[in-house]
């Protein structure tokens, strides 16, 4: 990845990170590297805008199929890492707050932290900048 692009790692992982506690919101889905990897219509306001970065971040998650992913010093399956990914941006487990989910999160990805250890470390953080670092090596293939 060319450092053109790697600029937009950073801000977009600072985007999805706000997404934690209530998923894809109009507020959400108008940051500015969202809605251009997502290539959104100009004219695209409230659900109709929430819908498409939504569809968009779920199918860049679904897409991510490397044999495994490193967080942590941990070997994680793709599988598994989407479904963490899920909860943490809240498509999966839409019926428990953002506390449960990234309880899940800890448990599913067998990280052995504590709650507020996961929350203080750069734990989420790294979760969602592999999201970031894949969703626009994806874009940059795409264009």
């Amino acid at each position: 990845m060319d450092t053109s692009t790697h600029h937009q790692i950073e801000p977009l992982t600072s985007e999805l990170w706000r997404l934690r506690g209530w998923g894809v919101t109009p507020a959400t889905a108008a940051l500015p590297t969202l809605r251009q990897l997502s290539q959104v219509d100009g004219s695209l306001k409230g659900l109709a805008l929430v819908s498409h970065v939504g569809n968009y971040i779920e199918g860049e998650i679904e897409a991510m199929n490397a044999p495994f992913y490193e967080i942590e010093g941990k070997r994680v399956g793709a599988e598994r890492l989407r479904w963490a990914l899920r909860l943490q941006l809240g498509f999966a487990g839409m019926h428990d707050g953002a506390r449960k989910r990234e309880a899940r999160v800890i448990e599913h990805l067998g990280l052995g932290a504590s709650h507020s250890t996961f929350r203080k470390s750069k734990t989420q953080w790294n979760l969602l900048r592999i999201l970031a670092a894949h969703m626009v090596e994806r874009a940059c293939v795409n264009s």
